[in-house]
């Protein structure tokens, strides 16, 4: 027998061996000797080690390279994870009111203060804020969670109406159903609460704003052992707004998880989804099984196989193919279909009770490390010409969504960040025309009427939660006090544009990239990961958290 047809034998009977595809059966996988062994899912798939599926992932297969000489049964292990700050996005779609109304906002050009509220009773009509309500009057100012906001958020009652017990009391640190023995059992949720606003410009109603963060978010450390990316909506960044484009990779495009089915889809091969019977040939439909799982996770062609049997490579590649089986079978022990849908987890139901499935699933993949960074999308964010207190009930079910994360962080003994964002803003009725809205705990509030779209009057925010903290801020602070204020508004007006983020989107995320690695520690990574020379100028002074894991 020529050798030609000795190798061509060899790999039919490998082809067979292993239910490989067959010249005209579709894609095959391809291995390179030449490769060193990649440590993410990014130099996973730029290396082609994950297959088609932007849903599912096998480290073990990916960590799997071709070299001569070397024993494989130490590397048959799934790798040791580590898991970066859990990082959620809820973008609201409309160009809903942030600053003002919602989260305070300083006018000071100096020290980027949320207290610089000024003396002026007209200063925050165009924000929203009636002259009967200005921040500087008593009581006016609600700093229960930290980052302060209007006693009269809409956002704020949200987030309290989930934090808080029906008898008004904060809900502890303390899962749910603590008898008192717990050491958080007197430790208040709000303790672990702080955030920052950042005063940007963004446009109007325009889905093209490159405001959503998660692929930034994955490189800085949000990492999913299963999954990277995910979000409620089918595009590119898995919301409503658009992620800059040089940071969009569509090798990590999020995969959609809208409902309980979607999370225990991210298992789905066919018919049996997990558990041991699952690359076991020999049961019914196994073959099949087996066959549609090797195609989907592997890319070497059938050509490259024959390159590898010409280097007498056929003993590690059949090395490769069993350990990558074995480590598939502990992945789906790991990772169950049913394990990954939120109706059964009982952290989920304290923390939801049955509500909002299109959050609860994403929260519950980011809190579990499942996936690394979600994005959650409610609508409605479009106020202007609206009734007040429509728009109020749009900014509690915005705060709800936001405390009810924090709520799952909690039962998880997770800490969490929460970038909020909204494609442009909105602005108040320039004579200070209001409607009466009925604010929890509150009573009747006069609400300034919205009136137009004005992304001049944007803003975004970054929320984190700290699971067991002490209450201290988890900002940094100067002689003035905590600094929770990125650029700053004009007095009657909108956002100051001559700021480092004030007319500049790409700023924007870099100020929330460097605040997310300098909660975990790792700001001075920031041009490691996303390139020399990426830095604004002045970066230093855009960097506000304290380090919190």
């Amino acid at each position: 027998m020529s050798k030609k047809k000795a190798e061509q034998e060899k790999i039919k009977e490998l082809q067979e061996r292993y239910n490989l595809p067959k010249e005209g059966e579709g894609v095959a996988p391809t291995l390179h000797d030449d490769h060193k062994l990649p440590s993410t899912r990014r130099q996973f798939l730029a290396q082609g080690f994950i297959g088609a599926s932007s849903t599912f992932v096998l480290p073990s297969f990916a960590t799997m390279v071709l070299k001569q000489n070397k024993a494989y049964a130490a590397e048959c292990a799934i790798p040791e994870f580590n898991a970066g700050l859990p990082y959620i996005c809820i973008d609201v779609g409309g160009g809903m009111n942030i600053a003002g109304a919602n989260v305070l906002v300083g006018m000071s050009n100096g020290g980027e203060h949320q207290e610089d509220y000024g003396a002026s009773g007209g200063d925050y009509v165009r924000l929203g804020i009636a002259s009967s309500e200005h921040p500087n009057l008593a009581g006016k100012v609600d700093d229960t969670y930290g980052l302060k906001f209007h006693r009269a958020s809409g956002i704020l009652q949200g987030m309290k109406s989930v934090l808080t017990n029906a008898d008004g009391s904060e809900k502890s640190m303390a899962p749910e159903g603590d008898d008192g023995s717990h050491p958080l059992s007197s430790s208040p949720i709000s303790n672990g609460i702080d955030g920052l606003i950042f005063c940007t410009r963004t446009s109007d109603d325009s889905a093209s704003n490159p405001i959503n963060t998660v692929y930034m978010a994955n490189k800085a450390g949000a990492q999913g052992k299963l999954v990277q990316l995910v979000g409620n909506s089918a595009t590119d960044t898995g919301g409503r707004s658009a992620a800059p484009g040089g940071q969009v990779n569509l090798n990590l495009r999020p995969s959609r998880v809208n409902r309980g089915s979607d999370a225990e889809g991210l298992l789905s091969l066919g018919s049996k989804l997990s558990g041991d019977e699952y690359l076991r040939a020999g049961d019914s439909g196994g073959q099949e099984r087996v066959k549609k799982f090797l195609d989907r996770i592997s890319k070497m062609s059938k050509n490259k196989i024959e390159d590898l049997s010409k280097k007498n490579s056929m003993t590690q590649i059949k090395d490769v193919l069993n350990c990558s089986s074995e480590s598939a079978k502990k992945l789906f022990n790991e990772y169950t279909a049913s394990a990954l849908n939120p109706a059964n987890d009982p952290s989920v139901t304290a923390a939801f009770g049955g509500n909002s499935a299109n959050i609860a699933s994403v929260a519950k993949l980011v809190l579990d490390n499942v996936a690394g960074a979600g994005t959650v999308t409610l609508g409605g964010g479009d106020y202007h010409g609206g009734a007040a207190m429509n728009t109020h009930a749009t900014d509690v079910r915005v705060g709800q969504a936001i405390g009810r994360c924090i709520l799952l962080a909690k039962e998880k003994e997770q800490n969490l960040a929460i970038h909020l964002f909204t494609d442009g803003g909105v602005a108040g009725d320039a004579g200070g025309l209001s409607e009466p809205v009925t604010v929890a705990g509150i009573g009747d509030v006069g609400k300034v009427k919205w009136t137009g779209d004005s992304g001049t009057r944007s803003s975004a925010v970054l929320i984190v939660y700290k699971h067991g903290h002490d209450g201290t801020p988890l900002v940094r602070e100067n002689a003035q006090g905590p600094r929770r204020q990125i650029g700053n508004f004009v007095k009657n007006g909108g956002v100051q544009l001559s700021t480092i983020i004030g007319n500049n989107t790409d700023n924007l995320w870099k100020a929330i990239m460097l605040n997310y690695l300098a909660a975990q520690g790792k700001e001075g990574d920031f041009e490691d990961i996303f390139g020399r020379g990426t830095l604004p100028a002045d970066s230093d002074t855009l960097i506000r958290m304290k380090k919190i894991v």
